[in-house]
């Protein structure tokens, strides 16, 4: 084949099929927490770590994912539908005959994926260690989910610190679900923040929401903000959109001055303000944008409503100005 013949010419350096098949093959692939790879990562990073070392945070994001259905000639069966775990799944298949009288359909076919991750903080590591297929999980769903990872890790010696995750709904309603009867893992702002891990009552977990995600997430909100389209901004009563931003990249870029080569958002390009679905992806074209620099240009410009635009980059990013 293509491969055989592009590594037998040596033009590239590939591995044999063999060793392709050794990684691929190490272990059955399927939704939920898979315990060969929880051991290969003990076994690769973690051997000679002391326990007080063994320290990790578990992040966990949903991906969108193109629907359809495959069979895999491995295990004969059909790949696609939804899998949330057989505690999720029976709550499902429960809810389904209670509500439908007992009339029983397949499995959704699943439009996202959910992904956890273990990142160790002592010892540096990045692992994915389950993947579940999903419609967009619910709150009580990643319960189940996340806890049965934290058993998993726990069990074999890995300390859990933190939950890491953006800023998406079920998320925060996910971190909600840990508010203590006496409400002492609850902010002033209302937030809870932390909760007892269930294996050592001596040890908090920790919630965090991610900040690259919540910098991307201001950024789509104001290229939506106009008083036409879906989001319309302000703060103190004053507009923010995105015009504002887009003005000023053209007043910067202006190719009549007379030095039109010297520019003060010499980082700003097209693709920071014509945004496509894909571009909207990058967060460091949505921290640039939110950025210290921007602000002040805007108030360079010395214009009313980009004063305003000014003082809310302030306000919205807060310490995310850099």
């Amino acid at each position: 084949g293509t491969y055989d013949h592009i590594r037998d010419t040596g033009f590239l350096q590939l591995p044999h099929r063999t060793t392709l098949n050794q990684y691929t093959d190490f272990t059955d692939i399927g939704c939920g927490y898979n315990p060969d790879i929880i051991k290969r990562l003990l076994d690769d990073h973690l051997t000679k770590v002391p326990s007080e070392k063994r320290i990790c945070s578990l992040l966990f994001d949903e991906m969108k994912i193109k629907s359809g259905l495959v069979f895999s000639r491995k295990t004969g069966k059909m790949v696609g539908f939804t899998s949330l775990g057989n505690i999720n799944d029976e709550i499902n298949l429960l809810e389904q005959q209670m509500s439908k009288e007992n009339i029983t359909e397949p499995p959704e076919i699943a439009t996202h994926v959910l992904a956890v991750m273990a990142r160790g903080i002592v010892k540096y590591f990045n692992y994915p260690i389950a993947y579940f297929a999903t419609t967009s999980v619910n709150s009580g769903q990643l319960y189940i989910i996340i806890w049965d990872g934290v058993a998993a890790l726990e069990m074999r010696g890995v300390k859990v610190l933190a939950f890491i995750s953006d800023g998406a709904s079920a998320n925060r309603g996910f971190f909600a679900l840990h508010k203590l009867a006496d409400g002492s893992n609850v902010s002033e702002d209302g937030v809870v923040f932390w909760t007892p891990n269930r294996f050592d009552k001596a040890r908090r977990i920790y919630f965090f929401s991610d900040v690259p995600h919540l910098i991307k997430t201001l950024w789509n909100n104001l290229k939506k903000s106009s008083v036409n389209r879906t989001r319309n901004l302000m703060v103190g009563g004053k507009e923010i959109r995105w015009a504002h931003i887009r003005n000023a990249y053209e007043m910067d870029l202006n190719k009549n001055s007379l030095a039109p080569g010297l520019r003060k958002l010499h980082k700003i390009t097209f693709d920071h303000i014509h945004l496509t679905p894909r571009l909207r992806m990058r967060v460091n074209l949505a921290a640039q944008v939110l950025s210290k620099t921007m602000a002040d240009y805007l108030e360079l410009q010395g214009h009313e409503h980009t004063k305003q635009q000014n003082i809310s980059f302030e306000w919205l990013t807060g310490s995310l100005i850099v």
